[in-house]
């Protein structure tokens, strides 16, 4: 090749890495300058009112860090379990007098208040590292974190040729009266039929039934059940919670049954935010890189590809989302009372 064929080939290759560098410097400033421009916004109304059901401790976390990222605009709110987030927001609705700018819960839960028309699209420019089957196709919610759901065991109550493998090894005669499970099942319960069909998820839960399950209000709780060996299986614990307590050197490990339920943990803004504009930078940080590492710190598995759990076993489980759109379409409290007349919850 000519001396000149190569120089010409040399300024060909530069002209392409900067055409590629303009660009993306381009996008980095254009980020950059809305996220500027939010904050400004959002400086102006001062603070944003969050409802979460996320636990006292990793809430004030993001708090702290959001507040510490964003001066001038402070995080004020509420926090409580699933139920009773439910009843304040749908109470507090009723009233005309709903408080909250952004809620963080549940997808099944969110799907109610979508329904009624409590919350607001909002396409978060973080949201666009979030699969498709983990966000509103509509643009009204994110998921933040998925809650996965597993088998936990007492490691000393229960033999490793013994640990159940599958849905069906939970019906055997020796787990009798031996397992516990959460009140509410509601989006597991839709999501297996989902999974297996209606009919067959249905016939299962039946079986399941008959097994004598105790059943409780709360998955840490029961996991905390489990790992001081009060009953050797607790069924549909969150993975993240028994890897804690494994990690702190209690008896308890877990096992991934097929299907493994995800439990959606989604944020979205009211449609009557007072402060919007904070609500959209709370629900950008949950979202980002930063945000998702905090979520990481606290043993969760973060939505956002890319971030991987501090228990690596949990980033390879292969989950199924939440059926939100068979919860939209039927009702949660359609789910609820078929999964409660089942199990004979009064």
């Amino acid at each position: 090749m000519s001396e000149r064929g190569s120089n010409r080939r040399s300024r060909s290759y530069m002209n392409i890495l900067f055409s590629i560098l303009l660009l993306l410097l381009g996008t980095g400033v254009s980020a950059y300058s809305a996220e500027n421009a939010n904050y400004k916004a959002a400086k102006k109304e001062g603070k944003v009112v969050l409802y979460t059901v996320m636990n006292a401790a990793d809430n004030r976390v993001i708090m702290q860090e959001f507040e510490k990222k964003y001066p001038g605009v402070s995080v004020e709110g509420w926090r409580g379990g699933t139920a009773a987030l439910l009843s304040r927001v749908l109470t507090e609705k009723r009233a005309g007098a709903l408080k909250a700018d952004l809620i963080f819960s549940g997808a099944a839960e969110m799907q109610v208040f979508k329904k009624r028309g409590l919350v607001q699209k909002y396409f978060s420019p973080e949201a666009k590292a979030t699969p498709d089957n983990f966000k509103d196709p509509e643009g009204y919610w994110t998921n933040v974190h998925p809650l996965l759901q597993v088998v936990g065991y007492n490691t000393e109550q229960v033999k490793p040729g013994d640990v159940p493998q599958t849905y069906n090894d939970l019906l055997k005669p020796q787990w009798k009266s031996q397992m516990s499970m959460d009140r509410v099942e509601y989006a597991w319960f839709a999501t297996l039929q989902k999974a297996w069909g209606r009919e067959k998820a249905i016939a299962y839960c039946k079986k399941l039934a008959a097994q004598n399950i105790r059943f409780d209000s709360g998955h840490t709780k029961i996991a905390t059940l489990v790992a001081a060996g009060d009953i050797p299986i607790g069924i549909n614990l969150f993975a993240y919670r028994v890897s804690e307590f494994r990690r702190k050197g209690a008896p308890i490990d877990w096992v991934a049954l097929d299907p493994v339920v995800a439990i959606l943990e989604v944020a979205a803004v009211t449609a009557t935010a007072k402060h919007p504009n904070a609500a959209r930078l709370l629900m950008d940080f949950m979202l980002s890189v930063d945000g998702q590492k905090l979520i990481r710190s606290f043993g969760r598995v973060p939505g956002r590809p890319g971030v991987e759990p501090i228990d690596k076993r949990l980033g390879k489980i292969k989950a199924y989302p939440t059926d939100v759109a068979a919860i939209y379409e039927r009702g949660l409290n359609l789910f609820g009372k078929e999964y409660r007349e089942i199990f004979d919850i009064k």
